[in-house]
């Protein structure tokens, strides 16, 4: 899996933007100004819980489908997002009910 981009929420949040497909994910980076040359990629369930384990990036939130304007998702973080621990609770929890 390559790095994630987190992004800086404030001084004690992060928040790691998930998309449903590679268009809402190129269309995300296209009109946010993060600089770099990031990249879209693919990461599987267990690859995601993974990386949110073994690393201390901080992740406070999981936003689904971010929109690419940060004013909007400022407005929006708490309806398009679900704290760290859920997310991965919930991603386990279908793991282990389809073992695929």
């Amino acid at each position: 899996m390559q790095v994630p981009l987190v992004i800086g929420w404030s001084d004690y949040q992060e928040i790691l933007p998930i998309f449903g497909c590679e268009e809402e994910a190129l269309n995300f980076l296209r009109h946010a100004d993060f600089g770099g040359a990031w990249r879209v990629g693919e990461a599987g369930a267990r690859e995601l819980v993974s990386w949110l384990y073994r690393t201390n990036a901080g992740v406070s939130w999981i936003v689904l489908d971010p929109p690419a304007d940060q004013d909007i998702l400022r407005g929006m973080l708490k309806l398009v997002s679900v704290e760290r621990e859920v997310f991965v609770r919930s991603i386990i929890g279908s793991l282990e009910a389809d073992p695929r």
